[in-house]
């Protein structure tokens, strides 16, 4: 062979060199790192309202070259419930690993996605993990799942209405008469029926809404007032645990364990119920024991010192313990809470409302997506408050049961304004009347 065809030769070897490379694509594959991302799809479990639902999702890099993971984070998340967690600090075995944000030719990692519903509806949203890899550079994995329509556990009887997640008396409860509806201003339940109290002439000639006790005092109608003494006992509540120093994205010093009580005034042998309604910002913490409503509110149980708060509801009598911040210990963020319960609450009792940092250490008021929960309607909005707190207000109470012997014009007068007139019926039933100079239903009186 001459040198002048050797010359002529030597380049076409060099393309069919390149052209065999590019034949084949597991020796390309040597060249740098490669991403493989599993599942592609993050499908959580059905879930309940406020509960949290994990997927695994596994990172593989099945170059023989490293490869740098430059982000893993939620790219949308429209209802505000997504996170990410435990970002590739496991194995896909789940043992630790020491290599950060970069995977070793055949290493594998993994994070959890993680939602937290905050309503009955789907889940909505990606996650994105983004990597040094040039074929793939951005891998984005949609969401999928669905919320259980709450209910009562168990079903309640005939008597009872399913309200709040709560099985309640629908049949003398003038809050819930016939079902979750209340009754009107100086109405009874009976027998699940709202019924105007017509005060009989006579002595139990039958017109009344129940059976009297005794002889009636004359026309006038039954009034029922919620106990004045008792809603301010109960009203703007506050539970506070500020954030006074430290604070990073995750973690900020705060105070020690905060206890207030309030002693309720609403005459003897009387029980209440109260509609409580509970505002405010936590962290979430596992109690062990009772049961949820599939949110934050928790009857009974213990709370495990594991230095994440607590935020506990003692009602002496009748005795029962609630937490407000049941969920999963070690989530870097806290949560909104808007609760509305109704709780029997027996007169003379103490309500004791308790927050326990236990560590002295708490979450910042951090939401899912990086910003700052801000709760409508308590003080520090439309500014966020610095730290964690739950703020309890009065919905509605009612007083004792018709015909209770605890009504009377001698306790706390009848439960009627302090201006109004009281008027004992029969027993356990009173009428409030306003002085002719005031205007108002007898239960609050104006003017004069």
């Amino acid at each position: 062979m001459t040198d002048q065809m050797k010359r002529l030769l030597l380049p076409l070897a060099g393309i069919s060199l390149v052209l065999a490379a590019l034949a084949c694509n597991d020796k390309l594959l040597g060249i740098a790192g490669s991403i493989v991302v599993a599942p592609t799809h993050v499908a959580f479990p059905q879930a309940s309202v406020g509960s949290l639902q994990s997927v695994i999702i596994t990172v593989a890099n099945q170059g023989s070259a490293s490869l740098t993971i430059a982000n893993i984070k939620v790219a949308s998340d429209p209802n505000h419930e997504l996170t990410v967690s435990n970002v590739l600090t496991t194995d896909c075995t789940g043992l630790p690993r020491t290599g950060g944000m970069v995977l070793a030719p055949a290493e594998c990692a993994r994070f959890s996605a993680i939602w937290t519903p905050t309503a009955v509806h789907a889940a909505a949203g990606t996650f994105e993990v983004a990597s040094s890899d040039s074929q793939n550079p951005v891998i984005t994995l949609p969401v999928s799942g669905t919320v259980e329509v709450p209910g009562c556990v168990p079903n309640c009887s005939a008597t009872e209405a399913c309200c709040d997640l709560t099985c309640v008396d629908s049949q003398s409860n003038p809050l819930h008469c016939g079902g979750c509806s209340p009754c009107g201003a100086n109405q009874r339940c009976i027998q699940g029926i709202c019924t105007t109290d017509v005060v009989d002439a006579g002595t139990d000639a039958g017109t009344d809404a129940g059976t009297d006790a005794g002889a009636d005092a004359g026309p006038l109608s039954a009034t029922v007032c919620q106990s004045p003494q008792v809603t301010a006992a109960l009203s703007g509540l506050r539970w506070e645990l500020p954030c006074t120093g430290g604070n990073s994205t995750c973690g900020c010093l705060t105070g020690g364990r905060q206890v207030f009580t309030a002693v309720l005034d609403g005459g003897s042998n009387t029980q209440f119920l109260a509609t409580l309604h509970f505002r405010g910002e936590v962290e979430q913490k596992t109690y062990a024991g009772g049961t949820t409503d599939g949110g934050l509110w928790q009857v009974g149980g213990t709370a495990p010192n594991d230095g994440w708060n607590l935020y506990e509801l003692d009602i002496s009598s009748p005795p029962q313990t609630y937490f407000l911040n049941a969920g999963t210990s070690g989530i870097c963020q806290t949560f909104a809470i808007d609760l509305i319960k109704t709780l029997p609450i027996n007169s003379s009792a103490t309500v004791t409302l308790t927050a326990d940092p236990m560590d002295g250490a708490e979450k910042p008021n951090v939401s899912a997506d990086g910003g700052v929960v801000l709760v409508p309607g308590t003080a520090p909005y439309p500014q966020a408050f610095n730290g964690q707190f739950i703020e309890m207000d009065v919905v509605s109470l009612t007083p004792p049961m018709a015909h209770d012997a605890g009504v009377s014009c001698a306790v706390a007068n009848g439960g009627c304004a302090v201006s109004a007139t009281c008027t004992d019926l029969d027993a356990g039933v009173v009428h409030c009347a306003c002085p002719p100079t005031m205007s108002g239903d007898g239960c609050s009186c104006t003017g004069g």
